[in-house]
């Protein structure tokens, strides 16, 4: 039987998945394309590409089943370039005048699918003007992204141009989708009592982990790991990539580290690029790593200090995987489901110091670390994750009779 088509389209690439974003497109694709969809993705070159390396990989196949073209506007590419500079919105796609958004490789796409998938809304600008009636539209709503602007909106200038181009495209791809997923409870009720969603219309497809690529970490291993990276003692370990947010975070580290110094703090990522160059001298910034698991597998735990964002934290998940427990603010929590917290424990910053020692000091260390890992492997593996979306738009196709 032939495989069903399905075409994503992304405001950015994912062929070498780092952040949390890149990751939740590129593993859900590979997901649909192991629950039987052709997959196609478009994506658009993003900031975080050079325009060469752009050029040069117009084409590639990611998987049995899964694609990725990438589709190369130079006036989005400068536009996003000169918003991210501003601080604001990545909304170049809707601000430039519709003479200059074409993109010959959607509108051809567009013509012979009949399920088009956003990946955020931001490329919906380009898009709209090609769906016809019978096209099943979704959308995977990473982020309720206009929130994530929501203080720029009255503002002037570019920042706030880019907030209300952004929260316009949001409201108008929302509501001309069939379905809707959303990353956590939080970002549901948002959609449905903000942007008038209906219930039925929006689902829960929480963030997760490649469990396979993600091994458990046995304390031998993690001994063997700390020596290889020069490490001792405690460790506790944040990911993140240089988002506001994140780096929000990272500035939390830094005011908690002096508190208690016998407590190493792992931070890795672009995100190191935001903190000051004179740190407490038990911080350590990695920068990019082209491999995390070294990292996970020599930290002791995980810390998830975020105050603000959308959506859900990817990191956490594979925090989970590799066996960290994780000290978390309760809005890094959101969208991870462990209530009794024997993987998350919760508290105030101002806590977080004492909750790392007596964590990763206490007699439970052990089961906790297996109770992650068994969560990981329940709840959160992306191929589990993208089969249960794979299966509600088989469900939305036969309702609309377009299967």
């Amino acid at each position: 039987m032939k495989p069903k088509q399905l075409l994503t389209l992304s405001p950015y690439v994912t062929s070498f998945p780092q952040t949390g974003g890149t990751k939740r497109v590129h593993y859900l694709n590979r997901g649909y394309a192991c629950a039987g969809w052709e997959v196609l993705q478009v994506s658009n070159s993003s900031v975080q590409h050079g325009a060469a390396a752009i050029v040069r990989r117009k084409d590639l196949q990611l998987a049995p089943g899964y694609r990725e073209a990438i589709y190369f506007n130079p006036f989005i590419f400068l536009g996003n370039r000169i918003l991210r500079a501003a601080h604001t919105a990545r909304a170049a796609a809707s601000l430039l005048p519709p003479i200059l958004r074409p993109g010959r490789r959607i509108a051809a796409e567009i013509a012979r699918h009949r399920v088009i998938l956003f990946e955020h809304p931001d490329l919906f600008d380009i898009a709209a003007p090609h769906l016809r009636d019978d096209h099943f539209v979704v959308l995977d709503s990473h982020n309720i992204e206009s929130d994530i602007f929501a203080h720029l909106i009255d503002k002037k200038g570019l920042a706030g141009a880019g907030a209300r181009a952004l929260l316009s495209v949001e409201q108008r791809c929302m509501r001309r989708a069939d379905l809707i997923f959303a990353c956590s409870p939080r970002d549901r009720e948002t959609a449905i009592e903000e942007f008038g969603v209906d219930p039925a219309r929006i689902h829960l497809a929480p963030n997760g982990v490649d469990v396979a690529s993600t091994p458990f970490v046995t304390d031998e291993e993690r001994l063997k790991s700390k020596q290889r990276l020069g490490l001792s003692g405690t460790t506790a370990l944040f990911v993140g990539s240089r988002w506001p947010a994140n780096a929000e975070a990272a500035a939390n580290i830094v005011a908690m580290a002096p508190v208690r110094p016998e407590i190493t703090y792992i931070v890795v990522g672009a995100v190191g690029k935001a903190l000051p160059r004179k740190l407490p001298t038990n911080i350590i910034v990695s920068g990019v790593v082209d491999d995390l698991r070294p990292w996970l597998a020599a930290a002791d735990l995980a810390i998830n200090p975020m105050q603000s964002g959308s959506g859900s934290n990817v990191k956490i998940f594979e925090y989970c995987a590799a066996g960290l427990p994780t000290i978390s603010t309760s809005f890094g929590a959101r969208g991870i489901d462990d209530p009794e917290e024997r993987v998350l424990t919760t508290c105030e910053l101002s806590a977080f110091p004492h909750r790392i020692i007596s964590t990763a000091t206490g007699d439970d260390l052990m089961a906790r670390r297996i109770a992650a890992r068994a969560l990981a492997e329940r709840k959160y593996d992306w191929t589990m994750i993208a089969s249960g979306i794979a299966s509600k738009i088989n469900a939305g196709l036969e309702a609309k009779g377009t299967c």
